[in-house]
């Protein structure tokens, strides 16, 4: 780290200030018990014998505010000054009092933040001269590259486990405070691990975490201190690879790392083609650790990164893969009914492996027939789905029949479903399967989306008994089929089922059913319909009365 001069100037001046306020924040009752006898200073106890004795006294910071009275006896006229201007002295003492209360909130929030560092801090100055302790503050506070240099020299030349380990709690915090937060978390985490007297370890482990901690090191250095790591202790060497990666926010010079962990570890292929990220959220411990930090920065990762995420973490059967699942859904990764595989990954992570992988499988495109009987070992409430979906994306007549036979024998949460199911079923028998896709765009009409619904809806046009299967598809009709359906089929359909349809509460599908029964002339439903129209009070809907039905172009002026 390069100063100019001035620049320098100005961050010793800095560290001087920080230090003094940190040296001022923690020392304890004793000393300044100890502090007080040094200069001179009166205790409490001592303040009457003083002021009898006429032993000149600095005023009190609560004299310096005003909260004490003064005596009288000090100036004769002081008594009537405070009797005739009391309200001012109370409003001025009020806006002293909230101004120290603001003061002190902040006092309390800085001290927090800083109360376990000032603690370990204080622990390693114990014991220690008023001078080695302020230089011990000194370089806490600093942040100078020469302030690391000092405290990793100060470790080198101690040789006791227990200071050691305080020491690099000074490094470690100090790292913290400058930006390598996640960096420091680690190291102090390997240090929780120990037990007084114990050794951070070998040299050969001690050394590379000490370099680490040094916020000056280039992103280049610091690979080559995790390499030196990764031949010690791979684990530890991944974990402060990712820490690495997210205090410096360059990921891509430790890609070689993690690629080579999901080599080894996984059994992966194409690691070093791949997004550095996506490999951090291949590693497990990584994952654990830093998946939230890193889905915030999900838009690194390419769409060709996620499919070979979904795959690799399917075929392990890792619980993570719902980490990716949910970036994927996010980023509009799929479209139609493949969208549904994804939200179901997102919310697998408690689900059996089997079950897991196999909806994996769906997201991918690749279902086989064993995926769909894990599916029906699955009771879930995304079991009929993962079904659905399996009948809208496979082209495979044998599977899309498996699917909807396993569908029949599923405990069907939506009504309308379970009612087109059962005439189905019992209206066309064997011949059931036919009809699958229908029943698969219609239970996925938020997803499909109305192209795939009148594409499946096909069917019905040369169906046996085609009226009372439109009847059982409009009855209770979800609004986002319900048009769709009428404007397909209403010279097919009854048209008093139609007329029904104009007290539907929905303007739009009011709207369609209007103009299906623009050619109706049966004197019964045109009254039922001119009353239809009498009681509307969308104006939008009138006016397709007022355009498309004869009955009622005649009645207007």
């Amino acid at each position: 780290m390069v100063h100019h001069e001035d620049e320098h100037e100005r961050d010793k001046v800095a560290e001087s200030h920080d230090a003094s306020r940190a040296r001022n924040h923690f020392v304890t009752s004793d000393e300044a018990d100890h502090s007080e006898n040094r200069t001179g200073e009166p205790h409490d106890g001592d303040t009457a014998e003083g002021a009898s004795s006429g032993t000149s006294q600095e005023p009190s910071t609560t004299q310096q505010l005003g909260s004490q009275k003064p005596s009288a006896s000090d100036d004769p006229g002081l008594t009537q000054l405070v009797a005739t201007s009391s309200r001012g002295v109370i409003l001025a003492v009020l806006n002293v009092i909230a101004f120290a209360l603001l003061v002190y909130t902040w006092v309390l929030d800085r001290a927090a933040k800083t109360s376990l560092e000032a603690q370990h801090v204080s622990q390693v100055a114990e014991g220690q001269d008023e001078s080695g302790r302020a230089m011990m503050y000194d370089l806490y506070a600093s942040s100078s590259p020469t302030a690391y240099q000092e405290i990793a020299g100060l470790l080198a030349q101690t040789t006791d486990p227990s200071k050691r380990q305080e020491l690099m709690k000074v490094l470690a915090f100090r790292a913290r405070r400058l930006g390598l937060g996640q960096t420091s978390d680690i190291v102090l985490g390997q240090l929780g691990t120990l037990t007084t007297g114990d050794t951070l370890g070998a040299d050969e482990i001690s050394q590379p975490l000490v370099r680490l901690l040094d916020p000056s090191l280039s992103s280049s250095a610091r690979l080559e201190e995790l390499a030196r790591l990764y031949n010690l202790s791979p684990r530890l060497a991944i974990t402060l690879a990712g820490a690495s990666a997210l205090d410096t926010g360059e990921a891509e010079p430790f890609r070689g790392i993690f690629a080579k962990a999901a080599a080894e570890d996984a059994g992966a292929g194409s690691e070093g083609e791949r997004n550095p990220y996506a490999l951090m959220l291949l590693n497990p411990d990584l994952h654990d650790l830093f998946s939230e930090d890193i889905v915030a920065l999900e838009g690194r990762i390419s769409g060709a990164d996620l499919v070979w995420l979904l795959e690799q973490l399917g075929r392990q059967g890792r619980s993570e893969v719902s980490t990716v699942a949910q970036i994927a859904v996010r980023r509009g990764f799929e479209k139609g009914a493949r969208v549904v595989f994804l939200q179901e990954v997102a919310r697998s992570a408690s689900l059996p492996q089997r079950i897991r992988s196999a909806i994996v499988s769906g997201a991918l495109g690749k279902v086989t027939m064993d995926d769909v009987r894990r599916f029906g070992e699955w009771y879930g409430q995304g079991a009929p789905r993962v079904l659905e979906a399996t009948i809208l994306t496979t082209s495979e007549p044998s599977l899309r029949q498996a699917a909807f036979d396993t569908l029949l024998a599923k405990p069907l949460g939506d009504p309308y479903i379970a009612r087109v199911m059962d005439f189905i079923r019992t209206t066309y028998g064997s011949d059931s399967g036919r009809f699958a896709g229908l029943v698969g765009a219609l239970a996925l009409r938020d997803d499909v989306g109305e192209d795939i619904l009148r594409r499946e809806l096909e069917v019905v046009r040369n169906a046996p008994r085609a009226k009372d299967f439109l009847r059982q598809l409009v009855r209770g009709a979800p609004v986002q089929a319900l048009p769709v359906i009428v404007e397909m089929y209403s010279d097919s359909m009854d048209q008093l089922d139609i007329v029904d349809l104009l007290t539907h509460s929905s303007p739009q599908v009011r709207t369609v059913a209007v103009s299906s029964l623009s050619k109706v002339n049966d004197i019964m439903l045109l009254k039922l319909i001119s009353q239809s129209y009498d009681d509307e009070r969308d104006p939008d809907v009138r006016a397709v009365y007022e355009e498309k039905i004869s009955i009622v172009k005649e009645r207007l002026p």
